[in-house]
């Protein structure tokens, strides 16, 4: 209040005192003060009188001059001064520019915002001096506003797509959350197009015969979509990593390059990182994370994958904090030239493997000619996305894994020697486990041949093999190996 006083005080002329007062040489002179702060009518009699005007307690405090037999009812004496305390009516106190917010990590920071409108972290000692400057207050006031704010804080949330007050009842703040860059507008989007059916061909053959896609209505270019909408509409929902390998000009990365530039204002992230280090900080608040560096043969990075596709939360660790877990919204697509660069285990339900053709020279569109035409496209591209119907979920996955040729080869091509070995002889055996691993010139022992036989009984399964054990003789156990179309 004192800098308010100051400035007003000296702009009708009060010339300030060594005590922080502001001396008039006549209190009619102080009355237009008087009235910016609260209401005081003196009697007449003290006009003309030497006044002065100080702030106390968020109060106005006006001493005149007394003389001999002042006696004025509701007025104090004080060493040769009449006193009168003006009550100064409190206006609501604004702290619209300072929160305390929990984290998801259930720790707590300080936010300020600035005159240019922009959050940004605070320290404790930036907010208090904050609160001084803005408020006028002293600072052990400050530090009365500060406990107040800790006791009631702010929850920070993360909804992509959502508004950044998603109750604006409550104190919920769903700050940095990824928003869509573009109004979504009804219009045409041939390039998108025509990027969904390059990138879809890969899919239409087994879409065909697939029964979810035949009931829905499917293609390639409209499951593409369908893993898009739903990303945007449900990113809460697990969906398949979409594995997509070609040739070194196919267009595997334009994609989520084109989401990142031109559809989503935050949440593209790349995960070659986390699949190898101990730190994933970089994955909160993901919602399309990107593989295209990384060998996800590696158990350990296969095995995150597969947690990280499905996981309802992500434990997130970075960099000197603790480990915490915070909601999975992320949606995983790795690009890469070669199908064997993504393992593709028997039984697999949340890969769908996607070869990319090459561009055909009438088909290839430079990105400096293609990503402006998308960005003038992305109105009506997100207007699509997201009033597209998603169909009704048929089991843990949003939209279904679909199971493509490549796939089907690329899990074939990765089981064991022995096992290939077996299902393409198609020639009856009855013998040790010894004589078998003989028959096709390999070296493991008996133990081993009987374990990759338990290990892959489905893939025998599949492909029409059947595997018998007979009792155990004077040379172990005997294997009869057969085939249904024998």
């Amino acid at each position: 209040m004192i800098d308010i006083l100051r400035d007003i005080a000296t702009e009708h002329g009060g010339a300030e005192t060594a005590t922080r007062k502001f001396q008039f040489d006549r209190l009619e002179d102080a009355i237009p003060v008087i009235e910016k702060f609260g209401v005081w009518r003196p009697p007449p009699v003290l006009l003309g009188r030497l006044a002065e005007l100080s702030a106390s307690r968020g109060r106005l405090v006006v001493d005149v001059r007394r003389e001999a037999g002042d006696k004025f009812a509701g007025l104090a004496e004080r060493r040769g001064w009449l006193q009168k305390v003006v009550d100064v009516p409190q206006e609501p106190v604004s702290l619209d520019f300072v929160r305390r917010v929990r984290q998801p990590d259930q720790s707590c920071e300080w936010f300020t915002e600035p005159f240019d409108g922009t959050w940004s972290r605070a320290s404790a000692s930036d907010v208090k001096l904050l609160l001084m400057y803005k408020l006028g207050c002293p600072k052990r006031d400050a530090e009365k506003i500060m406990g107040s704010l800790i006791d009631d804080p702010w929850t920070q949330v993360w909804e992509p797509f959502k508004p950044e007050y998603p109750e604006p009842d409550k104190r919920i703040w769903n700050r940095s959350a990824p928003l869509l860059k573009v109004e979504p507008k009804a219009g045409s989007h041939p390039h998108w197009d025509k990027l969904f059916k390059h990138l879809g061909r890969g899919l239409n053959a087994a879409l065909k015969v697939d029964p979810w896609a035949i009931e829905h209505g499917v293609d390639g270019p409209g499951y593409l979509k369908l893993w898009l909408a739903s990303v945007i509409q449900a990113p809460r929902e697990p969906l398949p990593m979409l594995f997509l390998f070609g040739g070194q000009d196919a267009g595997k990365s334009t994609l989520h390059e084109a989401i990142d530039e031109c559809l989503f204002s935050a949440g593209v992230v790349s995960g070659d990182r986390a699949l190898k280090a101990q730190h994933n900080g970089e994955l909160l608040g993901g919602v399309l994370a990107y593989i295209e560096e990384v060998d996800i043969n590696d158990r350990r990075a296969y095995a995150r994958l597969k947690d990280w596709v499905t996981a309802k939360t992500l434990r997130i660790r970075r960099m000197r904090t603790d480990a915490f877990r915070a909601p999975n919204t992320l949606h995983w697509m790795m690009c890469a030239n070669a199908r064997s660069d993504c393992p593709a285990i028997l039984g697999d339900t949340r890969i769908t493997f996607v070869e990319v053709p090459d561009l055909l020279p009438d088909e290839t569109i430079p990105k400096s000619i293609l990503f402006p035409r998308l960005k003038e496209e992305a109105p009506a591209i997100a207007h699509t996305l997201e009033t597209m119907k998603l169909p009704t979920v048929e089991g843990r996955l949003h939209i279904p894994m679909i199971e493509t040729e490549s796939k089907r080869q690329a899990t074939y091509d990765q089981l064991p020697e022995l096992v290939r070995s077996i299902i393409e002889h198609r020639q009856p055996f009855d013998g040790t486990a010894k004589e078998l691993a003989d028959l096709f010139h390999l070296s493991i022992s008996g133990r081993k041949v009987h374990a990759v036989l338990k290990d892959h009984a489905k893939a025998f399964t599949d492909h029409g093999v059947i595997i018998e054990t007979g009792a155990r003789g004077p040379h172990g156990v005997p294997i009869i190996v057969d085939y249904a179309d024998a």
